[in-house]
């Protein structure tokens, strides 16, 4: 049996939306909200995680950071925070 965890950086009751579908794929689905740009709350995402369900298998991550700007607009620093 695999737990879905729903990691989402919208306000949590977004993410509990759509965890309700997650659901009916089976009975281990939980929402965990997260910023992927801070360590800390990455860690505490990853804690909240493991407390629910034991332990950490399986990581999918489908995380997504970008500028809304021309290619040529974008500095060095934001595309190295984007690509690293």
């Amino acid at each position: 049996t695999f737990a879905k965890a729903l990691v989402w950086r919208l306000p949590i009751s977004t993410c509990s939306a759509h965890r309700r579908p997650a659901t009916e794929l089976g009975p281990n689905a939980y929402a965990v909200r997260m910023d992927v740009t801070d360590q800390s709350s990455i860690d505490q995402a990853i804690a909240a995680v493991v407390a629910q369900v034991g332990k950490l298998d399986i990581l999918i991550n489908n995380a997504a950071l970008f500028d809304l700007a021309p290619i040529v607009d974008i500095t060095r620093d934001s595309y190295e925070r984007l690509v690293f």
